[in-house]
């Protein structure tokens, strides 16, 4: 037998109507006044586990967006959403209301049914309006997941036009499941910033002596990789000397290397620029001097 509770769960968000379909005014009556139901809007009802974000965002009769819906997606970020990002359809009201920050543009039903931009929508957004290391960790994140698919975004690179298109671009046509987390995914950015666009991440690497590292960044013609080293990467002494005689080794057999703190990625964006372009410069020299 239907309920208030169960009709709500199945579609995410309902309707009066579509309640109505199912169960009785009187069930309604009661589940609101015993907390198991909740009516974020005019004739629209949640159940109380519904997010803030997405409630927030179904009161202003628009859908959380942006880097909120990226988090509520569940995806990596590299920086947390400040506010509430929510995008209401055209008609909607000019006015702002406190704690949100409204963009306007057309929804689909279900995005307006659901309080949330659907996986490939956010994704596309993050491109548009996010700094590239940011949105790069978005786009990862949501191959990673599997909640977006690579030929989504080739299609979606296809038809980007209009303002900030290039940068999405950019973003969408280097995004990789590959990543293993956000702060590699800034990392990446970065380098994309810097105009190396060549760097792949988790790139296996052999040394002349048969030892074998999986690298966060490698760009393997020019002869770099770049780390990212975070505080907890190394866990016990072992790791540590083993992470110390993988670096000696990449340099003997000519790699030029570069690690990078998570405060580097996060919060020094030129420093991490000018050390990628000097470890292209460096690996430049070398071959150079092999040649010779």
């Amino acid at each position: 037998m239907s309920t208030p509770v169960t009709v709500v769960a199945a579609l995410g968000t309902a309707t009066y109507p579509e309640l109505m379909e199912h169960v009785s005014r009187r069930s309604l009556r009661t589940a609101l006044s015993r907390g198991e139901v909740v009516r974020v809007r005019r004739g629209r009802y949640a159940l109380p586990s519904a997010t803030g974000g997405v409630r927030r965002a179904l009161e202003l009769g628009g859908a959380l967006s942006g880097l909120s819906a990226a988090e509520h997606h569940g995806w990596g970020v590299l920086h947390r959403s400040s506010g509430t990002e929510v995008t209401v359809p055209p008609t909607a009201s000019r006015l702002v209301p406190g704690g949100a920050t409204l963009r306007w543009g057309r929804l689909s039903s279900h995005e307006r049914r659901d309080g949330v931009t659907d996986p490939l929508r956010t994704v596309l957004d993050c491109a548009r309006t996010l700094p590239v290391p940011d949105a790069l960790a978005v786009a990862d994140s949501a191959l990673r997941r599997g909640d977006v698919r690579r030929r989504d975004l080739r299609r979606a690179v296809e038809e980007l036009a209009g303002r900030r298109s290039g940068r999405a671009r950019l973003v969408l046509t280097h995004a990789s499941s590959r990543a293993a987390n956000a702060f590699e995914s800034g990392l990446r950015g970065w380098c994309l910033v810097a105009g190396r666009r060549s760097l792949q991440p988790q790139v296996e690497i052999r040394s002349r002596h048969g030892d074998v590292a999986v690298v966060d960044l490698a760009d393997v013609d020019a002869g770099v990789v770049l780390e990212a080293d975070g505080y907890d990467t190394h866990g016990t002494r072992r790791a540590f000397a083993l992470d110390l005689a993988r670096h000696d080794w990449l340099q003997t057999d000519g790699w030029a290397t570069r690690r990078f703190a998570w405060t580097h990625v996060m919060f020094d964006g030129r420093f991490v620029v000018r050390h990628v372009l000097g470890a292209y410069t460096e690996a430049a020299a070398r071959q150079r001097g092999r040649r010779r």
